[in-house]
């Protein structure tokens, strides 16, 4: 529904589209499992099409729909390939983009060595969501030991773990 309310904006009601309308279709492709990469490929090149420059919420959604439909891959083909559209846009990635892209790679070591690395020479510093997500993947591969690390490794960057990283530590848990 809301990729035929985003076609029929300007045909029906006169108002022109802009990075947020195309930031909400590409949310609604998220739910479109068999098919959403298909058709948030349709509206990120409609929005690019229309001169439409995408903003970081675009850029972050984007990435969230590969992380959701596109079983491990990244949009633009690699890591460095999406930041070099980002860069190109005049976009600059915040600690979320590398947060959905972490979540995106799996255990690929490499794409994980990666985005840790760009996140590095960004000066980005992970936050307590970002280690959350790390803890929450751990434990969804029922690798307790591991979750366990990123928790301290958490700490000794000085961030302090909340409800949430002890909510996906007792799911390791479960699973250990």
């Amino acid at each position: 529904e809301a990729l035929n309310l985003l076609g029929g904006m300007e045909e029906k009601f006169d108002v022109t589209p802009d990075a947020r309308s195309f930031t909400h279709a590409l949310e609604a492709c998220c739910d479109r499992k068999a098919d959403g990469i298909e058709l948030g490929d349709l509206v990120w090149n409609d929005m690019k099409r229309r001169a439409i420059r995408p903003d970081l919420l675009a850029y972050n959604q984007y990435v969230r729909l590969y992380g959701e439909c596109g079983n491990g891959r990244v949009p633009f083909g690699s890591v460095g390939a999406l930041l070099e559209q980002m860069r190109r846009s005049r976009v600059e990635p915040d600690v979320r983009t590398f947060h959905v892209l972490e979540c995106l790679a799996g255990n690929d070591e490499d794409v994980l060595c990666e985005v840790r690395g760009e996140m590095k020479r960004r000066g980005l510093k992970a936050d307590v969501v970002f280690g959350n997500g790390r803890v929450s993947k751990r434990a969804r591969d029922g690798d307790l030991e591991g979750a366990r690390a990123i928790v301290r490794d958490m700490v000794g960057d000085g961030l302090k773990p909340d409800v949430r990283t002890y909510q996906a530590l007792s799911l390791a848990c479960r699973r250990d």
